[in-house]
């Protein structure tokens, strides 16, 4: 719309924010001068009751042209907006593990279990059960060194989830086990026979599957 006294779309219908506007010039021009308060009063109530651009020809063309159009009110849109780029990429970024080493830390604590089992058969078919289980310390040590108290202290290392299935009693579960299993094998090696007490670290790596297995790691995604 060029002017009030020339609309671009004459036949098009107007909305309340520009019959407002046209009220508005009005007020513009009466305030100039250019129209009386009968006359202003007369053609206010004629913008408010336009239909289309063309009716309000007739109220604008005695006088000058507007310099400012009337306001466009934006089209609505049902698309949603997108969330800004920082916040997306944000989201994307995965944090930083808290293992020592990060990510390869993380995968060294999930082999070792395997390994300390692997190397429990090794050494007691090829020499002794009666010393084998020694290699399922492993385990807590190399916890200690990876997960540490220490670790936490870091400060470029922000607090994140945890990854065990349960979270922060998961993690707890996992570190404790090692110790339950030296417990019972002692336990029933005293009691009984280390011939089979050793059965009892095979809890270790099951539990690490349980709580950090693939499995777990798609049942945390959905919590």
């Amino acid at each position: 719309m060029s002017g009030y006294a020339n609309p671009d779309q004459p036949e098009q219908r107007l909305s309340d924010a520009e019959r407002e506007a046209a009220v508005a010039q009005l007020a513009v021009a009466r305030a100039e001068g250019r129209l009386t308060s009968a006359e202003y009063d007369q053609r206010a109530t004629a913008a408010q009751a336009a239909l289309t651009r063309a009716d309000l020809v007739p109220l604008f063309e005695d006088l000058p042209e507007t310099t400012a159009a009337p306001p466009r009110v934006a089209a609505y849109s049902t698309t949603a907006t997108a969330p800004p780029a920082a916040t997306v990429a944000e989201a994307s970024t995965p944090r930083p593990s808290r293992a020592l080493g990060g990510r390869i830390g993380d995968t060294i604590m999930g082999v070792t279990p395997f390994l300390a089992v692997a190397l429990f058969f090794i050494t007691g078919f090829q020499v002794s059960f009666m010393w084998a289980w020694l290699w399922f310390l492993l385990i807590p040590i190399v916890g200690i060194i990876i997960y540490g108290p220490g670790r936490r202290n870091e400060p470029e290392e922000p607090t994140r989830p945890s990854r065990a299935l349960g979270g922060r009693i998961g993690d707890t579960i996992m570190a404790l086990t090692p110790f339950l299993a030296v417990a019972l094998f002692f336990l029933t090696g005293f009691n009984g026979s280390f011939a089979w007490s050793w059965l009892w670290f095979l809890i270790i790596p099951v539990t690490a599957i349980i709580i950090y297995g693939p499995g777990g790691g798609g049942r945390r995604g959905r919590d």
